[in-house]
């Protein structure tokens, strides 16, 4: 049922006029807000942000529903947008740091989350010129990922999958920009790293750090903020790989950095981030880090550690 109503809000809001998208965004963010990842959405905050009334934890929590509602309702208007209109609607600050990158005579990684919109970030940097590809995740859903999938294809966006790593780093060596969402926890432990986010061990992505020592091309970050209606500007930022010679502390360095960003983009704007998903699921959601840093569910995962601790001896820019 869920599945079917949600497949009809689609289609409507497809057809719709563009003039009609926040009002459907509205309407689209109660319906979530009722149905849809409350208790996880409030839970999140609540450990996010302890010193928060619930009054206003239930605010945020509103907000960040009709942000994902806008994102939703944008990007299933994606094809009828222009890139001309894209280049309007989606400013990127400091394109130079991607052009640095790419001079190298390689490709880059881009780095983001769910976070404002993200789906535009792929259409705004093809738009400006350079070949972009997206590393796609299958979801649970199996229906549901046809459909994403073919709106995204639609649009004209390239998508490479999570599990095709030969594909990205051919992508990657042929120039090509590669988008990669990685605010979520990976499916296999070993494929993460525990490291802080808002004060709590979270299991992190690295895939990203290892593909991009294997491909040899750097990384930026890039989180998309909302700045009007149906208009979002985001600053591409380089990101240095870790120096350390032990190559799962390497890593695991590497995702203590990104966390940090994230969590930067996410206190600058907390209603942009997706908190109804649980983001700290594996590891215990009920614990919180001791003040040392150290994870007391280290036992739960074989995945390497970066505790609070080293994260506050970090130095130097990131």
């Amino acid at each position: 049922m869920k599945a079917q109503l949600a497949k009809w809000i689609a289609d409507g809001a497809r057809k719709a006029p563009r003039w009609l998208n926040e009002p459907l965004a509205l309407v689209l963010a109660v319906l979530l807000l009722v149905g849809h990842g409350r208790r996880t959405a409030l839970e999140n905050l609540r450990r996010a942000f302890p010193g928060w009334s619930l009054l206003h934890r239930w605010r945020v929590a509103f907000c960040a529903y009709r942000q994902m509602a806008r994102t939703l309702v944008e990007f299933l208007h994606t094809r009828s947008y222009s890139d001309a209109e894209i280049r309007e609607r989606v400013t990127l600050d400091n394109v130079e740091a991607l052009e640095a990158a790419r001079d190298k005579g390689r490709g880059v990684i881009l780095l983001s989350g769910h976070y404002g919109n993200w789906e535009w970030l792929g259409r705004a940097v093809s738009a400006a010129g350079y070949p972009f590809a997206a590393l796609y995740k299958e979801p649970k859903d199996a229906g549901f990922g046809t459909r994403l999938k073919a709106m995204r294809e639609a649009a004209g966006l390239v998508q490479i999958d999570h599990d095709d790593m030969r594909a990205a780093i051919q992508w990657l060596r042929k120039g090509g920009v590669l988008g990669i969402i990685m605010d979520q926890e990976p499916r296999r432990s070993a494929d993460g790293a525990i490291a802080p986010l808002f004060g709590h061990p979270a299991i992190t992505h690295v895939g990203p750090f290892r593909l991009a020592r294997l491909a040899d091309v750097p990384l930026l970050t890039i989180f998309c903020r909302r700045v009007g209606s149906g208009r979002y500007r985001g600053e591409l930022k380089p990101f240095q790989l870790s120096a350390l010679t032990d190559s799962e502390q390497a890593v695991a360095e590497d995702a203590a950095v990104f966390n940090g960003r994230l969590e930067e983009a996410v206190r600058d704007r907390p209603d942009h981030w997706l908190w109804m998903y649980r983001r700290w699921g594996r590891i215990g959601r009920e614990k919180s880090a001791p003040e040392s840093g150290e994870s007391s569910e280290r036992e739960t995962t074989d995945a390497p550690v970066w505790t609070a601790s080293q994260q506050a001896r970090l130095s130097g820019p990131t």
